[in-house]
């Protein structure tokens, strides 16, 4: 479970490098490393967990594990978008300041960066240009930020499973 979600971090560090220009090319590694983490680390959390607990109490555990796979996702999905979020819209703001826009466009451009492309294209010529460039970087660094972050709860959990996990279970080590 360690090197899993030691792969994982080390997958989520690399994709946090990426730039504007950054092609999939410059992510795959970071793809692949999580994959290779997630392969590792969640059915040997599923097998401790299950490996526990009674074979009678085995669907309570499942079901107890699946609950908290669930609700990890969420939460991870819900302080990453908004780590992300945050940071679009601090930079994005930054570097409109003092740009006279139509109150509008201005929240069109500070909601998303989907509406920021809309009016980008809206505008056209260099300011579009100019605009569709800060929007995604405002973007990128955001998601840098997400991902960053996610990498150090994996080095967390990482830690935590190396501190606290034993490395059998104890009814593995009575039956010997």
């Amino acid at each position: 479970m360690a090197a899993g979600l030691a792969l994982i971090a080390g997958g989520l560090w690399q994709i946090s490098g990426a730039t504007v220009t950054t092609t999939f090319a410059g992510t795959v590694l970071g793809i692949v490393l999580l994959g290779a983490g997630a392969g590792l680390a969640l059915p040997t959390a599923t097998g401790s967990v299950l490996g526990s607990v009674p074979g009678t109490d085995s669907g309570v555990a499942s079901a107890t594990n699946t609950t908290a796979i669930q609700l990890g996702g969420a939460l991870g999905v819900a302080v990453v978008g908004s780590l992300l979020d945050t940071r679009y819209q601090d930079n994005i703001t930054a570097a409109l300041a003092g740009q006279h826009l139509p109150q509008a466009a201005l929240t069109a451009i500070q909601s998303s960066l989907g509406g920021a492309l809309a009016v980008a294209a809206h505008a056209g010529g260099a300011a579009g240009q100019l605009l569709t460039h800060l929007a995604k970087t405002a973007f990128v660094n955001g998601m840098d930020l997400g991902l960053l972050t996610g990498a150090v709860v994996a080095v967390a959990g990482c830690l935590l499973v190396l501190t606290y996990l034993p490395a059998r279970s104890s009814q593995g080590q009575n039956s010997k």
